[in-house]
Order: C-alpha cells, then sequence, then structure tokens
C-alpha cells in the first residue's frame, strides 16, 4: 500500500486553493474599504463626543475678561485634498465670531467621500450644538454611513 498522494489529487487541491484565493481577492478591496468608513464613523463620533464632552467641562460663556466664549467643536477643512477634520478650541468675544485654536487634526482614507454641510460644528457650555447637522461617509463601493448631531444627540445609521 502506498502512502502519499497522487498527482492528480495534489493539482485539485490547488485547483480549489487557487479558485478560493481568486475569488476572496474580488471582495479583499470592498472590504477594506467598508473597515475605512466604520472606522472613520467611530472616529468621528469619538471627536464629537470629546468635543461636547469639553464644552461641558471646559468651556465657558459671558465671561467677564477676553475672550468671553472658549466652547469646543469640529472643523472641516473641505478646500484642499485631502479633507482634513479638525477637533478645537474656539474662541472670541461674540458666539457668532469664534476662532479656531490649538486643534488636533484627522486626516480620513483619502477613498471616502465626505460631506458635511458647512465647515464648523460647536458645542455650546450645555453640550447643545447650534444648528443640527448630518457628516454622511461613503465608500467607492456605495457602503454609506451617517453621522447626525442633533443638540446633544449624536446618532450613527
Amino acid at each position: 500500500m502506498n502512502k502519499g498522494f497522487t498527482l492528480i489529487e495534489l493539482l485539485v487541491v490547488i485547483a480549489i486553493v487557487g479558485i478560493i484565493l481568486g475569488i476572496s481577492t474580488l471582495y479583499f478591496p470592498k472590504m477594506i474599504s467598508k473597515i475605512h468608513v466604520n472606522e472613520t464613523a467611530d472616529r468621528i463620533v469619538t471627536m464629537l463626543e470629546t468635543a461636547m464632552q469639553n464644552s461641558i467641562t471646559k468651556g465657558y460663556e459671558n465671561a467677564p475678561s477676553s475672550p468671553k466664549y472658549k466652547l469646543y467643536g469640529l472643523s472641516l477643512d473641505n478646500s484642499s485634498l485631502p479633507l482634513v477634520i479638525r477637533s478645537c478650541t474656539f474662541e472670541g468675544d461674540s458666539p457668532d465670531n469664534l476662532t479656531a485654536k490649538d486643534c488636533e487634526e484627522f486626516t480620513p482614507p483619502s477613498d471616502l467621500k465626505i460631506s458635511f454641510e458647512g465647515n464648523e460644528l460647536v458645542f455650546s457650555k450645555r453640550g447643545l450644538t447650534t444648528k443640527n447637522s448630518t457628516i454622511t461617509l461613503e465608500n467607492n463601493f456605495g457602503y454609506k454611513k451617517e453621522v447626525s448631531i442633533a443638540g446633544a444627540k449624536i446618532n450613527v445609521k
């Protein structure tokens, strides 16, 4: 009795492995791009939650000295590629005229399309936003996530 594999058995196994690898490489870019969307959405939510918490604990409004307002939020720079999302301190003498300072930058993966109305999202001392906003993330394969901010609620769909 011979112990071992015949040439035909080895060729069949190699063919099956080749087919499985060929199919998996077709789905690999799609899977990686989907991971980019999910990780970026998680990062944006974390940045928003941190900005909200900082506004509540460290921020102030109507202070007797300058700057009268110190709040926290995000700034999205759509003017250049790649898009840059900044977590910033916003300071100024009126709530309508705040300047971003001390920003930490995050550059999302380049295979994502990110849309956002406006370019800043600032939280008040009570942790509320002045306007409802949605940040939409979409990959090249049509997978989409929306991070919506309404008042003090942050939702991901």
